[in-house]
């Protein structure tokens, strides 16, 4: 894991805040807006090549006291393009990884049904979906409760030499992931990025 910036933000930051939903300079065949987070989609990779949302401290402490909800992974049935669907992932070798991650909107049921849709899942190696994946998605939850607010964007990185396929869609299997957060600390937006590679990228 490479931590990629820490940093004060320029003084006119606050107005990310209207936009943060909407990344800049990376090419999708459609935005996605969703009841908790937005979606940046590409169909020909068969996943999010970026997911933002804003997780506040209010919403993981109501999510800390509340029970753990099961996994219902489907197509987004609003979505006329290309998707990707369970069984491609099936004895694969990679697992169904959250982008936005699902525990963050047990606020709300509808929010949790949407962070489960195949729009918002990439193919992560168990190893790091369970590793340095959660690990940052921890740091997360502990920052939105520190600093009130966290904005989120992250996603896949796909290099010339990503060739690699699962299924019988054909999901692009990404060399490298990404997370940067955005926050606010003694009246001065700071952010932090970090970039993981994808280990065992070559395992089929």
């Amino acid at each position: 894991m490479v931590v990629l910036s820490v940093s004060g933000c320029r003084p006119d930051a606050p107005s990310i805040k209207k936009d943060y939903g909407i990344p800049k300079g990376v090419t999708v065949d459609t935005v996605i807006g969703y009841k908790a987070f937005t979606v940046g989609y590409s169909a020909k990779h068969l996943q999010p090549l970026w997911v933002s949302y804003l997780l506040t401290g209010e919403h993981v402490f109501i999510t800390e006291n509340t029970p753990k909800v099961g996994r219902n992974f489907m197509p987004d049935p609003n979505l006329a393009i290309a998707q990707a669907n369970y069984y491609d992932y099936s004895n694969s070798g990679y697992v169904r990884g959250h982008m936005a991650r699902k525990m963050d909107f047990k606020w709300d049921s509808e929010a949790v049904q949407e962070s489960d849709y195949m729009t918002n899942i990439c193919p992560q190696t168990s190893d790091l979906n369970g590793g340095v994946w959660l690990r940052i998605e921890n740091m997360a939850r502990k920052m939105a409760m520190r600093y009130d607010s966290l904005y989120i964007v992250c996603g896949p990185l796909f290099t010339q030499n990503d060739t690699i396929c699962i299924g019988t869609t054909q999901i692009h299997i990404p060399s490298l992931f990404y997370k940067a957060f955005l926050f606010k600390k003694n009246a001065e937006w700071h952010s932090v990025a970090f970039l993981v590679p994808h280990d065992e990228i070559h395992r089929r």
